[in-house]
Formats: structure tokens, sequence, C-alpha cells
């Protein structure tokens, strides 16, 4: 009976390490459906997409350059993946495979990866196209640049038609002049970059961004500067057809506030040139007390600065108070200051991004006194935020008497 007892014992622990040897392994393992879809030239790199594998959570994608080998380059979740460090005359190829995650985020992987074609990779291409000035004789746009091209390609629509080339730009400048131009016609543009490597001209995807007419609804046209726009040529910039300018006073401390450097020069310069002006305070308040001493900091700079055409702007966006948590002392701070500033007989105006109005201020609240909404977009949209008087549009445009982009706004 001993013998046998031992025998059992014995059987039991081989097939307890059976059991266990497989379930090791199909914890490792997952079957997987993947087949290569496509290549497509993108703005940011180059985009793999792959049919999907409905059992996976996610695809770790690897990476090699000509006859290397493979190296692991990066995981997704999705089955299209953008390779923005592709550069256009070496050869990629890529392979892909899929995990899925148990409720304890363990993963577990397929036995093998899927190799995919190989490609070139592609030159990168521009994000945002801005219109800066229109005229009935010429429109002016500029454009996000990027490091390495040899220059860009201006595809222009005239009244809803296919874009074509107008001009190529052999240069590093980042923005175009277009005077071939009929008054009435509606007119977008789109850009190309493009890079020569040894001979070989590679061209980028076309933007999908256009810059267009914007003639409804708006009334004038402006921008806005601090000391980081540097030295401001304010004649050329009235010439360039800028009405106003929203110039920063100074911004905010815990007991009122420091002048911005070039303030009292900006002021008194637009000014002498006929440009509309309005001043705006830079908040890092934390609460109403702060908030009332840089009201208090603005008021005394209005004592000798008060020639305005434009509001007071009261400039909320401080990155870590976007946040719903803050949403009520957000509100009460942006309160305490306009109110202040309003009861010294100044009319005042709230500027901040759409994203921080909606998530992190009960915005109708706050909407009497007006909102300068911040939305960088070809195409206008209030998010729903009532009273919006100033649209700022893009943060990237040229002016000329500016060496640097600046902010470009439109009044309602």
């Amino acid at each position: 009976m001993k013998i046998f007892k031992n025998v059992a014992i014995v059987l039991f622990v081989c097939f307890s390490f059976v059991l266990l040897a497989g379930n090791k392994v199909s914890a490792k393992t997952i079957s997987q459906n993947i087949s290569f879809k496509s290549y497509a030239k993108h703005v940011d790199g180059l985009k793999i997409s792959w049919n999907n594998s409905k059992k996976a959570n996610g695809y770790v994608i690897y990476r090699k350059e000509g006859e290397g080998s493979y190296v692991k380059y990066d995981t997704t979740s999705s089955n299209t993946y953008i390779d923005k460090d592709a550069d256009p005359e070496t050869v990629y190829t890529y392979a892909v495979k899929a995990y899925t995650k148990n409720k304890k985020g363990k993963k577990a992987y397929a036995a093998n990866k899927v190799e995919f074609d190989s490609v070139n990779g592609v030159v990168k291409g521009v994000n945002t196209v801005i219109l800066n000035e229109q005229s009935d004789s010429r429109n002016h746009i500029s454009w996000n640049g990027r490091d390495s091209v040899s220059g860009y390609i201006v595809y222009r629509s005239v009244n809803g038609s296919e874009f074509s080339p107008v001009s190529i730009i052999k240069t590093n400048a980042t923005d175009y002049e277009d005077t071939d131009i009929v008054p009435g016609y509606s007119y977008k543009y789109r850009i190309v970059s493009y890079e020569h490597i040894n001979g070989n001209t590679y061209e980028s995807a076309i933007s999908s961004d256009a810059a267009r007419e914007y003639k409804y609804g708006f009334d004038e046209r402006g921008i806005d500067v601090s000391h980081h726009n540097g030295y401001i040529n304010w004649k050329k910039v009235k010439k360039a057809g800028i009405k106003f300018a929203m110039i920063r006073v100074g911004y905010g401390t815990t007991k009122g506030g420091i002048v911005d450097r070039q303030f009292v020069r900006n002021y008194k310069n637009a000014r002498k040139n006929g440009i509309k002006v309005g001043i705006y305070l830079y908040s890092y308040a934390d609460n109403k007390k702060e908030a009332k001493n840089e009201a208090k900091f603005t008021c005394k700079m209005l004592k000798k600065y008060n020639k305005l055409d434009y509001p007071v702007a009261f400039d909320f966006e401080e990155t870590y108070r976007n946040r719903t948590k803050y949403k009520s002392s957000n509100t009460n701070i942006i309160k305490t200051y306009c109110s202040y500033v309003e009861k010294k007989g100044y009319d005042t105006i709230v500027y901040s991004f759409a994203d921080f109005l909606q998530k992190a201020v009960y915005h109708k609240k706050i909407s009497k006194y007006g909102i300068w909404l911040a939305k960088w977009s070809s195409k206008f949209s209030n998010c729903g935020i009532d009273n919006v008087q100033i649209w700022q549009y893009s943060d990237c445009g040229r002016v000329k008497g500016m060496g640097t982009n600046c902010d470009m706004n439109y009044k309602f």
C-alpha cells in the first residue's frame, strides 16, 4: 500500500506540473489576426494602418532600417500609428505584435510579430495655415515651419475650385503674399513642404488646414503683444492693416503686479500710429485677495495710461488651475478682479482658452464682462460660451513690423 501511495503522489505532482505549464503558456501568448492595410503621408510623419485584431488591447510596434535588425519602437492602443521620425531617404520595415491585458493589467502577447511591406519615410508637413492680412488686392498668409525642409509649395483654391500650386518657396520663409486677387472671390490656401536630398526631391502631405477670408460678422482685426514680441515697428504694423492691439500691462504677483518691460513703449507707439489700444494683465492669482491686489495694480497703471479704445482684459489661463475642482475659486477670482476694475470706471473682458472656460470656470457667471476667446482654428465657434467679443484665432500670425510670430484676433 505504501508503494501505491508514493506512485499516486508522483502522478499527482506530474499532473499538476503539466496543468501549471499549460496555464503558463496560455497566459503569455494570444492568437492574432493582423494584416497590413496601408502606408500614407501625414503632416506629422508616416502613417501606418493595419486591420484591427478584435481581441487586442494594444500593439507593439517594431521597426528596422534597411537590412538592419528589428527594434521595439513604440506601443499603441489603435490600429494606426504615425512614425514622426522616419527620414524620407531611408527604407523602413515595420512589424506589429498584438497583446491583451487582464483585469490586473498583466499583458499576454501574440507568439510572433506580423511583418509589413518596406517603405521610405516622409517629409513632415505643415499643420496650420493662417490668413494674416487681406484686402481687395492681396492676401498674406503664414504657416508653422518645419526644421530641415528645403522649402514649401503654396496651393490655392478660388471659389471652391480644386487646389493647384501657385508658388514655390525656395527658402525657409514661412509666409506668402498673393497679389493675384479678384475682389469678392473666396480664397483658400494649403501648403506642402519639400526636401532636396542627394539630388532627389521629397514632398510632404498637403496641409489639412486652409486659410480663408473672414468677412462675415467680424469688425476689426488685431494683435496682442508683450515684451516676448521684442521691438515692434508700429508704423509698419499700421500699414499692414492691423486695427487694434491688446497690450500687456504686466503680470500679477501676490502683492500686485510687475510692469511688462515693453508696455510703455508699445502703448505710446501704437496710439501714435493710430492703432486702437486695449490692455491686459496676465494673472497668477490663487484667491480673491491676490486678484484684488492685481486689480489695484492695474488701476494704478491706468491713472497714467488711461486712453483706451478696447477693454481691460483679465488674462486667466494658468494650466495648473485648469481643473474642475477649482471651478468656484476660479470664478470668484475673475469676478473679484473685473468688478473692482469696473467700479473704477473701466470696461473689462475675460481672456482664456475655450477648454479652460468650459471645464474650470462657471462661464455663464462671468460672461457679462465679455469674453476674449482663445480658440486657434480657421473656423469660428463660440464653444457654447456667451458674449464672445474678441476671438484669438492664431498664435503664429506674421505681421510686417514684427520680428516674431504673434497672436491674431478678430473683434465682433
